[in-house]
């Protein structure tokens, strides 16, 4: 669509050559549809380099579809100088926002909670990995919180979604190393540190900072300065998270994913394959499942009512039980319907069948052909700096 079919609600992010809007749909025909944020990028301003990083960042997010990362929308000029971004938008907010209301309140996260939310990330993070896509800015306000739903802490507060490809990177095979130095310094790996060539345990280590922070509400390293910064990174003392609130298992997975040799840290594949987290996915795929199972039952009982002299029928229907609004529905009339919904486009995929999936058949797909031009790393340095 063009850039007039969208109505701007608010300004809700910028940066150094843009700004992120909420907007709606200004057609009177999608006037219901949800609401989708914009990014305008301003690349009048930008050299050659930094408009091929902006490319970059469309065709990455265009390439990942995944429950737990931002879904992108479209992409298009406008004047001729700005490149406009069109992706979901997440009302939770973000994990940075999060953590800080947790901390003003004193409340810890749950246990629940965090693993909840570390299977999702692992999730995300093993798609981009199975790509050979690199995010390098993992962090607490690259990670946003769908709106609420369900019952529970668990689901209370939604899922997450990994966003924000600004300086993501794609790499030519699953062995290929990454040199440039970006990221945000509270969440970069030793490797980057020490201006050593990186590839995916970098993302897993920014994974173990944001669950670290999550679990202490606070950063596992900070420091007054850059340098500071970064020596505690690659010789200080890593704390771990505190055991008396936290299980010794989750304990020990986030000291995995801050081991300080990259060739230590485990996948995003074998995160996803620890115990605690096998339990969670299995919860996850549950959940998705119980509406399901409720309409197979429903069915099964139907179809007893529709038989009447079945011995079955006899048995599941006690004589006087009043018959429900769903007991009147025809059983080939459900059939017929259960086959509808089954067609491609009837209804997006829930996000359980999008994890079993994931966990079953992991993509291997080969990762799309994007120029190999990210722009500066952005300087988040000072503790309490606006996001970008």
């Amino acid at each position: 669509m063009p850039w007039s079919d969208y109505h701007k609600v608010r300004e809700i992010g910028s940066g150094s050559f843009g700004r992120a809007y909420l907007v709606s749909c200004a057609r009177a025909a999608d006037k219901d549809k949800k609401m989708l944020v914009m990014k305008e990028v301003d690349i009048s301003k930008m050299d050659a380099r930094e408009r091929k990083a902006a490319q970059v960042e469309v065709q990455v997010l265009a390439s990942l579809k995944h429950p737990y990362i931002v879904r992108y929308s479209e992409s298009f000029m406008h004047d001729h100088k700005t490149l406009c971004i069109v992706m979901d938008y997440c009302e939770g907010g973000d994990l940075s926002q999060y953590v800080a209301q947790r901390k003003r309140q004193r409340t810890p996260v749950s246990e629940q909670q965090v693993v909840r939310w570390l299977t999702q990330m692992s999730l995300g993070l093993k798609h981009m990995h199975d790509k050979n896509i690199l995010h390098r800015d993992i962090k607490t306000a690259n990670i946003f919180l769908t709106k609420r739903e369900g019952k529970g802490e668990a689901g209370s507060l939604g899922c997450v979604k990994i966003g924000d490809f600004g300086i993501a990177k794609v790499l030519d095979s699953a062995t290929a190393l990454a040199r440039t130095q970006v990221g945000t310094p509270y969440y970069l790996s030793p490797e980057i540190c020490q201006k050593h060539s990186y590839a995916q345990p970098s993302d897993v280590w920014a994974l173990g900072c944001v669950v670290y922070e999550l679990c202490a509400l606070r950063v596992p390293f900070e420091a007054n300065d850059l340098p500071q910064l970064m020596n505690k990174i690659v010789c200080g003392p890593i704390a771990r998270i505190p055991t008396p609130q936290y299980s010794r298992e989750l304990s020990d997975i986030v000291s995995e994913l801050l081991a300080r040799q990259a060739h230590q840290r485990p996948t995003a594949e074998k995160v996803l394959q620890k115990k605690v987290l096998q339990e969670e996915i299995k919860r996850m795929i549950d959940e998705g499942k119980k509406p399901n199972v409720e309409n197979e039952e429903q069915g099964r009982r139907d179809s007893a009512r529709d038989h009447p002299g079945s011995a079955r029928s006899h048995s599941q229907q006690p004589p006087g039980q009043p018959r429900g609004v769903l007991q009147e529905r025809n059983h080939s009339q459900d059939r017929r319907e259960r086959r509808a919904s089954s067609k491609p486009g009837s209804r997006a995929p829930s996000p359980a069948k999008e994890v079993a999936k994931a966990i079953l058949r992991p993509s291997r797909s080969p990762s799309p052909c994007l120029p190999d031009q990210p722009h500066s790393a952005r300087r988040d340095y000072p503790p309490n700096s606006a996001r970008r």
